[in-house]
């Protein structure tokens, strides 16, 4: 007997959020849960704080964009308005800072999925999600009684990501920065790797968020031997696949990197990085530069210029195999309505 599909609707949101702390992260996260959902009937309501829409063209149809910055009972009508509409059997809610009132309210007309961050845990819904670092790897029970799936093996990574590439490496770097470089790293890189007597291999992707700035763009036209720049990629699994070494920010891409078994250095873009940042550090996998300040692109180039091989391995204590996201799928599909 076959089972009835279930409509599902994710409420995200992400962009181009200047000192919001917010980015691409729960955008690209929901993209990822979605893709092993696609048996499912899939929704999206998104708060689009820049360049996230053309992400969506797949979705295009059904996808809805609302007002930035909703209050909570603005928030609230509009989610149950669309659940009401669509017959939404499970809400699953991806953003930064959720009221606990909010996922309460969509409670009562829907089940309700939190992907949290961090160390929290304690919200009202039938399934929690958090594939934090700092988490061993379990299912348990949080204050509310809701169901939490803890721990980086339930870290929700694009499905290529269970996959481990034995191929040459192509660069010695691969320098990324999530959907938005905010704090125009990539560009302070750039401009004192052009002083450097050596010459790298390396690839920077700049993010869908990053508007590429003049000096990037004379960077790009000077064509310098072993650099390779670009807006995004179609498939982060390979570049990172290809790649010795990796360096981005304390969000998503830090799991992606310790998935293939590619040592990293991170330098955080918000300050709830930080706490995910010292977590890689102590379990060995990665070098912590913290926040982006004055004195970050003298430490990269100094890394730069040190011969990193055989420095870095990789602890066998994680346990990051990329199938998060499809664990984290069956238990949404074990919910009814």
């Amino acid at each position: 007997m076959n089972r009835k599909k279930l409509n599902i609707l994710f409420r995200t949101s992400g962009g181009r959020a200047t000192s919001k702390e917010l980015g691409f992260g729960h955008i690209f996260r929901s993209l990822n849960l979605a893709k092993f959902l696609s048996d499912q009937r899939i929704f999206f309501l998104i708060e689009d704080y820049g360049g996230v829409k053309p992400l969506f063209k797949k979705y295009d149809s059904h996808t809805i964009f609302i007002k930035k910055n909703l209050d909570v009972k603005s928030d609230i009508l509009q989610t149950i308005d669309m659940i009401l509409k669509k017959q939404i059997d499970v809400v699953v809610v991806d953003k930064f800072n959720t009221s606990k009132i909010f996922l309460k309210k969509i409670q009562k007309f829907s089940k309700v999925v939190y992907i949290s961050d961090l160390n929290k845990i304690n919200y009202p819904c039938d399934l929690l999600v958090n594939g934090y670092v700092g988490f061993k790897n379990n299912k348990s029970k949080n204050n509310y009684g809701s169901t939490c799936l803890l721990g980086p093996s339930y870290q929700i990574l694009h499905p290529n990501f269970s996959e481990s590439l034995k191929i040459k490496k192509k660069y010695d770097f691969l320098i990324t920065f999530g959907g938005f470089d905010e704090r125009k790293i990539i560009q302070n890189i750039l401009e004192e790797l052009v002083k450097l007597p050596r010459s790298y291999r390396i690839k920077f992707i700049l993010g869908p968020g990053t508007i590429i700035s003049p000096s990037i763009l004379n960077f790009t036209k000077q064509n310098h031997k072993g650099i390779v720049i670009t807006q995004k990629t179609n498939n982060m699994h390979k570049d990172i696949s290809l790649s010795k070494y990796g360096i981005c920010s304390g969000g998503l891409t830090t799991y992606e990197f310790a998935s293939q078994h590619v040592p990293f250095t991170i330098i955080c873009q918000a300050r709830h990085q930080l706490d995910t940042a010292k977590e890689w550090e102590k379990l060995g996998i990665a070098k912590n530069l913290g926040l982006m300040n004055k004195k970050t692109k003298k430490h990269i180039i100094e890394f730069l210029k040190t011969n990193i091989d055989g420095n870095t391995f990789l602890s066998k204590k994680i346990f990051l195999d990329g199938l998060g996201g499809r664990r984290v799928s069956q238990e949404i599909k074990r919910l009814k309505k």
